[in-house]
C-alpha cells in the first residue's frame, strides 16, 4: 500500500481552499482583486449625476447671490420740481362714507406740491448702469395708518423682504400686483412679509378701501431716492463710473436726465428733473383720480 506524498496532499488541499473562495454562495467570501470588485449599476449611477448637477446648480446660485457689487463715495442729488395748476387734493368720497376711515378726513396723497416743488417722485440710477450683486437690506416696511398706505412710495433690493403693517381699527384688504397674494388684514394681525424676488414695481392697493395705493420699486441695486417734501432728494455711496438717472411720479410718469453722469472719487453731481400739469398719466397708474373727489 502506497502513501500519498505530502507534496500530493498540499496541492489537494489548495485546490479545495480555491474552490471555496471562489464560490459566490452565502459563506460571505468576496471574490476578485479589488480592482474586480461589483461597480454600481448604471441606474444608481444616472440618479448620482442629477444630485451632483444640483449640487453644482446651487453653488452656482449661491455664487451669482454673492455681493459683488461696489459702493462708492460719490453722490447724486437734485430737486424734482412743478410747474402748472396741480390737481387739489381732498377727502375721497367714500372715505367719508367708509365707517372708521370717515373719523379721519385725510386728504388723498396722490399729487403734493409745495412751493413749485413736487414730493413722492422715485429717482434711480438707471438699471443697466449697474453692475454686480448688492447686499440685501434688511425688511422695508409699509403701514396702513388713517386709511392710508405710508409710505406712497418706496425702494426696495431685489431678495427684500416687504413687511406690511395695520395699525388701524379699521380691516384692510392687502392686494399687490402683480405678485404676491390678496390678503385680509385685521386690526391686530401679525404684519405680511412677503420676499421680493423679481425687479420691476410692485403696485400695492386695498380693495375695501380703493383710494389707498402705494408703489414699491424693485431693484438689483441700491441706488434711488425718493423727494421729499421740498423735493429733493440724494443717493449716496455711489461707485465711480457713468450713469442715467431715471425718475418717475405715480401721476406724472418716468422723465430721464437730459445728461449722463460721471462720478469719479467723492464727486457730488446735481441732477434736477422737472415736471408739469401737461405731463400724462403712467400706464401703470391711469385713472387713480378719476371720481375720487
Amino acid at each position: 500500500m502506497h502513501r500519498r506524498s505530502s507534496s500530493g496532499w498540499m496541492a489537494a488541499a489548495w485546490s479545495v481552499l480555491v474552490a471555496l473562495g471562489c464560490s459566490d454562495g452565502g459563506g460571505g467570501a468576496v471574490t476578485g482583486s479589488a480592482s474586480e470588485r461589483p461597480r454600481p449599476s448604471a441606474s444608481a449611477a444616472s440618479s448620482a449625476a442629477p444630485q451632483a448637477s444640483a449640487s453644482a446648480s446651487a453653488a452656482s446660485s449661491a455664487a451669482a447671490r454673492a455681493p459683488s457689487g461696489s459702493y462708492g463715495k460719490g453722490s447724486i442729488q437734485g430737486v424734482a420740481s412743478f410747474k402748472g395748476q396741480a390737481p387739489e387734493m381732498k377727502v375721497p368720497d367714500k372715505r367719508l362714507k367708509t365707517e372708521f376711515c370717515k373719523d379721519t378726513p385725510v386728504k388723498h396723497n396722490a399729487v403734493l406740491v409745495k412751493d413749485g416743488k413736487l414730493r413722492d417722485v422715485y429717482v434711480r440710477l438707471a438699471p443697466a448702469d449697474v453692475k454686480g450683486a448688492y447686499v440685501v437690506p434688511g425688511a422695508v416696511e409699509l403701514d396702513q395708518k388713517d386709511c392710508v398706505y405710508l409710505p406712497r412710495v418706496l425702494g426696495a433690493v431685489v431678495g427684500q423682504t416687504i413687511r406690511v403693517s395695520n395699525s388701524d381699527a379699521a380691516t384692510h384688504n392687502v392686494n399687490p400686483e402683480p405678485v404676491f397674494d390678496n390678503v385680509t388684514q385685521s386690526r391686530g394681525s401679525k404684519p405680511l412679509e412677503r420676499e421680493i424676488v423679481d425687479a420691476g414695481l410692485i403696485k400695492y392697493r386695498c380693495d375695501l378701501h380703493p383710494w389707498m395705493r402705494a408703489f414699491v420699486f424693485a431693484e438689483k441695486h441700491p441706488f434711488f431716492a425718493v423727494t421729499g417734501d421740498d423735493g429733493r432728494f440724494a443717493i449716496e455711496k455711489v461707485p465711480d463710473g457713468r450713469y442715467h438717472v431715471e425718475a418717475w411720479h405715480s401721476q406724472y410718469g418716468w422723465k430721464k436726465a437730459d445728461r449722463e453722469v460721471e462720478i469719479k472719487g467723492d464727486a457730488s453731481v446735481t441732477v434736477d428733473f422737472g415736471y408739469s400739469d401737461a405731463d400724462a398719466q403712467p400706464d401703470e397708474n391711469k385713472g387713480e383720480l378719476d371720481k375720487l373727489f
